[in-house]
């Protein structure tokens, strides 16, 4: 596995919009063959879900092992947004795991607090990060959004 660079993209004859083009279109494909059914966290409301992608297979038999990689995906972030929320927070601590929440979680202090510690603890961190998906897009949670999460 390797990231792909301008001696890749050279070599290829290809231009990074265009590879980006195919690489978009293979992760919402993959993206369609995903089931979205967040669980609640202790049935509390505000839900919260945890991708597991360890649990897909690409069609060449090779693991799909990065949960973080859907949030690229438009069109699986607006179906995740519609089981959720219309706008939802997330982290994406290490590259397996997605977890998020809607704005009313009762809990979304101790959540986002599990994934930063996920973030120091786990291989292949990810980002540290909350962030927020909505119909606009994605973006860095504002200031007082990091503060309603208990982040200084």
């Amino acid at each position: 596995l390797e990231v792909v660079q301008q001696k890749h993209l050279d070599a290829w004859s290809v231009t990074a919009d265009a590879a980006y083009a195919v690489a978009l279109f293979n992760l919402e494909s993959f993206a369609q063959t995903i089931t979205v059914n967040p669980r609640r966290y202790d049935g509390r409301p505000g839900a919260w879900d945890l991708i597991d992608a360890s649990r897909y297979t690409l069609p060449n038999g090779n693991a799909f092992a990065s949960s973080a990689a859907l949030v690229l995906a438009p069109e699986f972030m607006t179906r995740f947004r519609s089981r959720i929320a219309p706008s939802v927070f997330f982290g994406i601590p290490d590259r397996g795991t997605l977890v998020a929440w809607s704005a009313d979680f009762d809990k979304r202090k101790e959540i986002y607090a599990r994934a930063r510690q996920d973030f120091e603890r786990r291989p292949h961190p990810i980002s540290p990060e909350l962030y927020v998906s909505s119909a606009a897009g994605l973006r860095l949670a504002t200031p007082s959004e990091r503060a309603d999460h208990g982040i200084k």
